[in-house]
């Protein structure tokens, strides 16, 4: 499996934490491709692009290069200022934009799918749309 970790943030950490979950990935098996919004912003960045370029993974910055060999792609965007991830809502869900990608044919269950979170049916989706949503998107969730 061909794994595409896209690292579209300038905030340093968010960035180290996307190329060491890269690495993780590679640990199971996974063959990976990074894309970074810029160069390795922490000696700790730098170190793991170099650990994944040298067991022959891809690290750059050409998202179009690398985007059709992909089997799965995962976005690291940057946190939204003032919500962490880990923080919970009045209703005790994480604060984050969740997008929910639903398979042709496949039926969600009622109460499955948060108020407030966005939903994307796959079938007749509108491919701009769709990347828009991603790439927008803290965590994506597909059915």
């Amino acid at each position: 499996m061909k794994i595409l970790v896209y690292a579209h943030t300038s905030d340093p950490h968010r960035q180290s934490e996307a190329l060491r979950a890269a690495l993780g990935v590679t640990l199971r098996g996974a063959e990976v491709d990074v894309v970074l919004a810029s160069e390795p912003l922490t000696p700790l960045a730098q170190r793991a692009a170099t650990t994944l370029q040298a067991f022959g993974h891809t690290v750059g910055s050409n998202l179009g290069e690398v985007l059709d060999r992909a089997d799965v792609v995962e976005v690291w965007g940057p946190e939204r200022k003032g919500v962490r991830a880990t923080c919970p809502a009045a209703d005790g869900r994480p604060e984050r934009r969740t997008l929910h990608l639903v398979r042709p044919n496949h039926v969600v269950a009622e109460g499955a799918v948060a108020d407030g979170d966005d939903v994307v049916y796959l079938e007749g989706a509108d491919h701009d749309l769709l990347l828009a949503r991603i790439f927008t998107a803290d965590r994506v969730i597909t059915w």
